[in-house]
């Protein structure tokens, strides 16, 4: 079984849960009246890349964690048999948002994927490399000024989180990809609160750092948003071919 093809069973024992509840307030100039993950990318929606991604390997239980103009993206998705929506109803952050999903699925093991950022990570490798530990993809970056770095151990143990910083090069960053149990986010993370998973979570669990060196884009500011018009369909041809 390569990590391409997994079994039924392995698939259905794992849930991705997709954050898409951003308002793009940086997009702006670019992106106007639509949740940031909605924003056009060659004529399609950026979460339309990133879920279609997540479909080809092999996941078939999705849920998109919602709020800004929840409408537009239950709209877009509503043919999805895979999918499914959890709208929040007051901004509750990355773990907040997660913590008052999950009591509405029975899965042990999650996937969280931040939906304004793309890689072309292989999903299983992290989990498989995980070996069922917490566990966050790191992503090598040339050029670190826009991201805080992760330092790991020789073991894979994330040590520290830093704050960005120019003149970072040649470092990791957190990829926006989080392989994690149930029983953490139930036991960490308090439910009906708003909770930032990477800073109030991330640095007091033991969390192990899978490093990766694939494609990524962050559609967050202007320029990268402009970078991915052709990037994202680029990477897209060349995983058909």
């Amino acid at each position: 079984m390569t990590l391409d093809t997994k079994d039924n069973q392995m698939t259905d024992s794992i849930r991705v849960f997709i954050l898409s509840g951003g308002k793009g307030t940086r997009l702006k100039t670019v992106v106007s009246d639509l949740p940031k993950p909605m924003a056009d990318i060659s004529g399609k929606p950026f979460l339309e890349y990133l879920v279609q991604r997540v479909l080809r390997q092999g996941f078939s239980k999705i849920t998109l964690l919602t709020g800004y103009k929840s409408e537009v993206i239950e709209e877009h998705f509503k043919d999805y048999p895979e999918i499914d929506v959890c709208k929040e109803e007051e901004a509750l952050g990355t773990g907040g948002a997660l913590r008052n999903a999950i009591d509405n699925y029975t899965e042990d093991k999650l996937l969280m994927l931040n939906g304004d950022t793309l890689t072309t990570l292989n999903l299983w490798e992290l989990v498989e490399k995980a070996e069922e530990s917490d566990a966050i993809a790191l992503q090598f970056m040339e050029v670190c000024d826009r991201y805080g770095t992760v330092e790991v151990s020789p073991e894979n143990d994330v040590l520290s989180f830093s704050e960005k910083f120019p003149g970072i090069v040649d470092s990791y960053i957190n990829a926006g990809v989080y392989f994690l149990n149930r029983k953490t986010v139930s036991g960490k993370i308090p439910a009906g609160k708003f909770v930032s998973i990477e800073k109030e979570i991330f640095p007091r669990i033991k969390l192990k750092g899978i490093k990766f060196n694939a494609n990524f884009i962050d559609i967050g500011i202007p320029e990268d948003y402009r970078s991915a018009q052709e990037l994202i369909p680029k990477w897209e041809s060349e995983n058909e071919s």
